[in-house]
């Protein structure tokens, strides 16, 4: 990372997170640079707007840092990124970057079992929206349909 003096006096911080295999931005800390503010930021933006759940992702999910997740339980074609429903879940991720992990699961991909048995899901309520809050171990099931 880099900081440099601007004109008033104020300090800015930019980092740059990558994962081998990720492309990433640098992307620029705004307000005041505190440790606390730096922090925020990095765990901000350890992870990419949304992430999918398999074998090589669920310890960054959990390790995150970030004690909220929500997921969205969709079918391959409902998460290729021109869907309705995929735009919608990563219009949300952006601006609750840094609060909630949000995290896909393909019904259709090998890693979902361990999401599915957990929340119950069952293939034909897909797409749906699950959470869970690691601190107090409560799962969510959103009621409405997504579409």
């Amino acid at each position: 990372g880099q900081s440099r003096q601007a004109s008033t006096n104020c300090y800015y911080c930019c980092c740059c997170c990558f994962v081998l295999g990720e492309e990433r931005a640098t992307v620029p800390m705004k307000g005041k640079v505190t440790e606390d503010a730096i922090v925020e930021h990095l765990k901000a933006e350890k992870l990419p707007p949304t992430i999918a759940f398999n074998d090589k992702n669920s310890q960054k999910i959990f390790s995150s840092g970030i004690e909220r997740q929500l997921l969205l339980v969709a079918t391959a074609k409902d998460l290729e990124p021109k869907s309705k429903v995929f735009k919608a879940f990563r219009s949300v991720a952006s601006a609750y970057k840094g609060k909630l992990v949000m995290v896909t699961v393909d019904l259709d991909g090998s890693s979902k079992d361990p999401v599915v048995n957990f929340f119950g899901v069952k293939a034909e309520d897909a797409p749906l929206i699950v959470g869970f809050e690691m601190a107090k171990n409560k799962k969510y099931k959103m009621k409405e349909s997504v579409e």
